[in-house]
């Protein structure tokens, strides 16, 4: 075996690891398929040179040759579909490249290439002639125009994974032409430069393409920079060593000084060599990433004491603001789901302030974006929700949200199986992409911080629910302190607005077709006062009633859909909320609290109102039959002390009476004795 079968060999044993490595990744999507049907070309033309190349089969080397001109062609056409991949994700319908294949294999089959084949001592010399430039000129022309789309595609590409395996297509396909070129010619035919080429190519792919994890192409060069640096000081502090042996120690120029000056060099870069590598590692990562630096430094500090930040505030508010200066992006937030719906809402936002529409920023617990992102636990740039069929059906105004916060890109915080949290990334700024580096960096850090995001996350809640139990003792306490509602309503009231706006409140209790306003606690001009009485049909309660749910309206400057709502509207409120008070499964009236503001609750403040409408219904309800009772206890007062004075008056009369009859009685008698 010569050297040029070695090649040869080699060249084509590099494409066996990237048919194991498609195999193993079944099923294949479109690309997948088409760079499948390029590698075996590719793998045809190089093992067929194995044969032309080699010092047997003497009397088949012309058809090795025309099967190797053949497979060339077949492998550039197919690496055209494969470039063409990458920015038409059209299916192909009229593939019209094939047409040069056809031709190539008709001019193959018809002797007219080669056009002729010379086996000498120096080797084999080959004359293709007009014919194989006539189909491979067209195929270069083909792949040329790929380029050209691709590097258009390049510059309008966020996913830095994407412009990175494009960056290395670009590399690999210049090696490729590069040497092909060379194969035309009768010198590079002689020595088997092709291969050389298709060696690096297949070796390129096999990076850049099928590998998932990529390296951004400025951190290869960094890295590289890095050892010839430090390769460069070793080989300085050599020279210096054999200088100094020279000049001072007069030692002459033979074996020995280069072998001393070589182990005192090791033996200085042993005990010093660490800290050299990580000062001249520092100062290129400070070349190439100039303020990211500190940053970054910062964040792996803050990520090394995670275990001693008390609350999940300081824990989100300086994640956020040291990830989003360490990938310096133009805007960021937290994604953490609400208690009550599950929906992930924005908690922590970077820059703060309102004017940043992130801080809008709602995610439905059931959308397919937070589906993926707990399926698939990586990173889900924005551009996937228009491209993947599984996103189709993600709400039209979720859709809108996500693109008016001018989001890039979602990142799943996931412990134990589980989706604790979202980052939501903003674009860089100045107009840039994300290199890979930035992705790993901020993928690394969601994956480290998870458990202590679920972990503070809990204590949170608890300490909240903590909180509301409280809250909601002290009023249902308040509400059983006395049994005059009205005169603890007013502090009940105020007892109220410490956890929300309260600007007009009342007690609503329904009496037959009557809604009877039990207390009422107002800071406006009040429609209605206590104990009056108005129609129950077509009042939010009589809805309240029926259905056991609260109804909030948001702003009833818009809609109102009860006729009392007009009253409370010309006195200024704007967004009210109706709660059931439910007694034994039966509703028996409405707590209704308003405020001045618009939108001024939300889902969390609407279900401590509604567990602590559950809790005081039922006082309220003693309220009321203590109220009834002790009516009905005056009404009896009143009717017995009605009826005792009416008998007084009939006995006096009867005395009287009698007194009358009496006198009369003793007159005749007189008048009888006379």
């Amino acid at each position: 075996m010569n050297s040029l079968v070695l090649v040869s060999a080699i060249a084509s044993i590099i494409y066996i690891p990237l048919f194991v490595i498609l195999l193993k990744n079944r099923p294949w999507n479109r690309r997948q398929k088409i760079f499948l049907l390029f590698l075996i070309p590719a793998f045809l033309w190089s093992f067929s040179s194995i044969f032309f190349r080699g010092d047997f089969l003497m009397s088949y080397k012309l058809l090795f040759v025309r099967i190797g001109l053949c497979a060339s062609i077949g492998m550039g056409i197919q690496y055209h579909y494969f470039l063409r991949s990458f920015y038409d994700t059209r299916p192909i319908r009229r593939p019209f490249a094939y047409i040069l294949l056809v031709i190539a294999i008709a001019m193959v089959s018809l002797g007219y290439v080669p056009q002729s084949m010379d086996i000498t001592a120096n080797g084999i010399q080959i004359s293709y002639g007009f014919g194989f430039p006539s189909v491979l000129f067209p195929t270069i022309f083909l792949c040329g125009r790929d380029v050209y789309l691709l590097f258009r595609r390049h510059g309008a590409l966020v996913d830095p994974t994407e412009r990175n395996q494009i960056v290395y297509l670009f590399i690999g396909l210049i090696v490729l032409f590069l040497f092909g070129m060379v194969a035309i010619t009768p010198w590079g035919s002689r020595y088997a430069l092709p291969h050389f080429g298709s060696f690096f190519n297949a070796a390129i792919l096999t990076y850049a393409v099928v590998v998932y994890k990529l390296l951004d192409f400025r951190e290869v060069f960094r890295r590289a920079l890095t050892s010839a640096i430090f390769g460069s000081l070793f080989v300085i502090v050599c020279l210096l060593w054999l200088l100094l042996f020279q000049k001072t120690l007069g030692m002459e120029i033979n074996f020995i000084p280069p072998v001393v000056a070589l182990l005192s060099t090791w033996a200085m870069f042993i005990f010093f060599g660490v800290q050299a590598r990580s000062m001249v590692s520092r100062k290129t990562e400070a070349l190439f990433r100039g303020n990211e630096i500190e940053p970054q430094r910062r964040l792996y500090d803050f990520i090394s004491e995670i275990y001693d930040i008390l609350t999940l505030e300081q824990f989100g508010s300086k994640l956020i603001y040291l990830l989003s200066q360490s990938i310096d992006c133009s805007r960021a937030c937290l994604l953490l789901p609400q208690a009550e719906s599950g929906d992930f809402i924005a908690r922590f936002v970077y820059p703060s302030g309102d004017d940043n529409p992130i801080v809008k920023l709602k995610v439905r617990y059931d959308s397919p974006t937070m589906a993926w992102l707990k399926r698939e636990g990586q990173i889900l740039p924005v551009t996937n929700l228009s491209i993947l069929p599984e996103f189709q059906g993600l709400w039209q105004e979720e859709k809108n949200d996500i693109q008016s916060t001018g989001v890039n890109m979602f990142i799943p915080l996931i412990h134990r199986g589980e989706l604790v949290a979202a980052l939501a990334i903003g674009n860089k700024r100045g107009e840039k992409v994300y290199t890979v580096d930035d992705m790993d960096l901020a993928e690394s850090v969601a994956n480290r911080v998870a458990a202590s995001m679920e972990k503070e996350y809990l204590h949170e809640q608890v300490k909240e629910q903590g909180e509301e139990l409280a809250i909601i003792n002290r009023l249902v306490t308040l509400i059983t302190s006395n049994l005059n509602i009205q005169d603890i309503f007013k502090g009940f009231s105020e007892e109220l607005k410490k956890v929300v706006d309260v600007g007009f409140a009342t007690i609503a209790l329904a009496e037959e077709d009557k809604l009877h306003f039990l207390a009422i606690s107002s800071s406006i001009d009040s429609p209605w006062k206590q104990d009056s009485r108005i129609q129950l049909k077509g009042t939010a309660t009589e809805r309240v009633i029926k259905e056991n749910k609260s109804v909030y309206e948001a702003d009833i400057r818009q809609h109102r859909k009860f006729w009392t709502e007009q009253n409370l509207h010309s006195n200024g409120i704007c967004s009210i909320v109706y709660l059931p008070l439910i007694v034994k499964n039966i509703s028996i009236g409405s707590l209704t609290i308003a405020s001045r503001r618009l939108n001024a609750y939300n889902p969390k403040q609407i279900k401590l109102l509604e567990q602590l409408t559950l809790q005081i219904a039922t006082p309220i309800d003693n309220l009321r039959l203590y109220a009834n009772a002790e009516q009905r206890a005056r009404v009896d007062e009143l009717t017995g002390l009605f009826n005792r004075r009416h008998f007084d008056e009939q006995f006096k009369a009867e005395v009287s009476r009698h007194s009358r009859y009496n006198q009369e009685l003793c007159l005749l008698m007189l008048d009888l004795d006379s």
